[in-house]
């Protein structure tokens, strides 16, 4: 489901009487008693399947589009309240392993270089999103390239979120182009760049 969409679907359902107190449509039953509209939880891990889109350019070899499948565990930090209004809440990514295969760049395998750190911040009315920042460093391993890269300036990912965690929603970078490094030579000059990132947050991994 399109960020868009979901957006639609869920103004119909609190135009028809759906209140905050219930649960997200969309969402598996083992999911239900955990995830609600603008309601903040307290501090915890998150365990959730995750999907990534990482145009990568690779001078001298191509630039492409890769769908990347796999998991990540964010960890809230308590919310300075339980008002979905006013609330705000350290994060962190603490682990991210996807992967996917480009037709340009072969097979690609993203981690975190490091943990990631982001901010969920307070938002204009008790029901409207709020936004999510994150610092995105990581590393990309172009297997059929042999090469492994990082980047030194970090990714900035904005999400617009509507329930603690965002299941079903995602968010993106801005077009950048960020550069990334060989780990072999990390004081070398650039071999390929990060040209944008969108994300889709999955349900939790049981």
């Amino acid at each position: 489901m399109t960020k868009k969409l979901f957006t639609l679907l869920m103004l119909g359902l609190l135009a028809g009487g759906l209140s905050a107190a219930q649960t997200i449509p969309g969402i598996d039953s083992a999911t239900t008693n955990a995830v609600r509209l603008f309601q903040v939880p307290g501090g915890g891990v998150d365990n959730l399947h995750f999907t990534v889109w990482d145009t990568i350019e690779v001078p001298g070899v191509g630039t492409d589009t890769v769908e990347l499948r796999g998991s990540y565990t964010i960890r809230r930090h308590e919310p300075t309240t339980r008002q979905w209004q006013t609330a705000e809440m350290d994060i962190e990514m603490v682990q991210m392993n996807v992967a996917g295969t480009s037709g340009v760049l072969g097979n690609v395998q993203v981690s975190l270089n490091g943990t990631n750190v982001g901010h969920v911040f307070a938002t204009e009315t008790p029901t409207s999103e709020k936004d999510c920042q994150v610092a995105g460093s990581v590393q990309i391993h172009l297997q059929d390239l042999g090469l492994t890269v990082f980047n030194k300036e970090r990714v900035p990912l904005s999400h617009g979120i509507t329930h603690i965690p965002p299941i079903g929603q995602g968010g993106s970078s801005p077009e950048v182009r960020i550069a990334l490094y060989d780990v072999n030579h990390p004081d070398g000059a650039p071999v390929a760049f990060l040209r944008k990132v969108r994300t889709q947050i999955g349900g939790y991994i049981h």
